[in-house]
């Protein structure tokens, strides 16, 4: 069953009824990736929250009547959960991905590692301290912020200490922040988030194979990547740093990456 709202608080987490959206209400969809590089997402939508989950529900009411594919498991899975990129068949993957290349009115997040030293699901709240701390940040000015972490029944219960640690490194005036645990495709934003974040992690394991502006017709990595880019504010890895902001072009990136240097403020990859 979905959780009520929780009111993050500096030092406690108390329940409460939901609060009315404030004009300038943030709304931010968070999940998480052990796979194939441990990562957490998040996609942040305000004043289009409303619009861009309608359309992320029509395109699922259109891609649902696919009856030439009901009797693959991929199908089931898709009808019966919504989209999950690790699931989707290829041809929904692609729609979904040619609808984020197209859509407005979000921005999406990716906080990243690739150490071994701890436990997936403690590198994943250390992951998710840095992104919420960064999103707290960002948006402190705002008088309310909404988080949707989809269910995760091994670390959900961490979720609000999280963020109220979070909470408390962002500098005054701080936002209200409010919590809740929801069940897949609710909202449908969380799809966004899913797919932002496979993309790139999947394209990151292997981009050495695939680099920035690859014609590939056997590796779509990169393309898909480059399909939706433009909505990425920022990569950041624990290890290396930013990896990528809006303003800052992927090919030239990567390049620096690649030669281990520190062009354009971006930190040498080390093996």
């Amino acid at each position: 069953m979905p959780q009520q709202w929780v009111t993050v608080g500096d030092r406690v987490q108390r329940t409460e009824s939901r609060i009315d959206d404030p004009e300038g209400t943030i709304h931010i969809a968070l999940d998480e990736s052990f796979s194939p590089v441990v990562c957490v997402g998040a996609a942040v939508a305000d004043s289009d929250f409303s619009a861009i989950n309608s359309e992320i529900e029509n395109l699922y009411a259109d891609l649902t009547s696919y009856s030439w594919m009901a009797d693959q498991e991929s199908f089931k899975k898709f009808v019966k959960d919504g989209f999950h990129m690790s699931n989707d068949d290829q041809a929904i993957a692609d729609r979904f991905i040619a609808f984020q290349a197209h859509a407005i009115g979000f921005s999406s997040f990716i906080f990243f590692t690739e150490s071994q030293a701890r436990t997936k699901n403690r590198l994943t709240l250390l992951l998710y301290r840095e992104l919420l701390r960064t999103l707290f940040q960002r948006y402190r000015s705002r008088p309310l912020i909404r988080l949707y972490f989809e269910q995760n029944s091994e670390m959900e219960r961490y979720f609000g200490k999280v963020a109220a640690n979070s909470l408390r490194n962002v500098s005054r005036p701080r936002p209200t922040v409010q919590l809740k645990i929801c069940e897949k495709q609710d909202p449908p934003l969380l799809a966004i988030s899913d797919y932002t974040m496979l993309t790139f992690s999947r394209w990151w394991a292997g981009f050495r194979n695939c680099p920035p502006k690859s014609v590939s017709t056997k590796d779509f990595t990169w393309r898909n990547l480059n399909a939706i880019r433009r909505s990425i504010s920022v990569i950041r890895s624990l290890e290396h740093g930013t990896i990528a902001r809006r303003d800052l072009p992927f090919s030239e990136v990567i390049q620096s990456e690649l030669g281990g240097g520190d062009a354009l403020g971006v930190r040498g990859r080390t093996r």
